[in-house]
C-alpha cells in the first residue's frame, strides 16, 4: 500500500470483503480506516471506482 501511495496510484479493492472483515477487528479496522481515505478504495464492482474518483468541477 506504501508504495503505491509513493506513486501516486489510487489501488481499489474490488468485491465484497464483508465476510473476511467480520472474523476479526484488525481488517475491520483497516477497511474502514483505509476506506476513508483517497488512496485507497473498497468497492462492490469495477464501476464504482470511477465513479468515486471522478474529478469534481467547480
Amino acid at each position: 500500500m506504501q508504495k503505491s501511495a509513493n506513486h501516486r496510484l489510487r489501488p481499489a479493492v474490488v468485491g465484497d470483503v464483508s465476510g473476511h472483515v467480520a472474523d476479526s477487528p484488525a481488517p475491520r479496522d483497516f477497511a474502514h480506516e483505509a476506506g476513508q481515505g483517497r488512496r485507497l478504495c473498497f468497492v462492490p464492482d469495477e464501476a464504482a471506482p470511477a465513479q468515486r474518483w471522478r474529478p469534481t468541477t467547480g
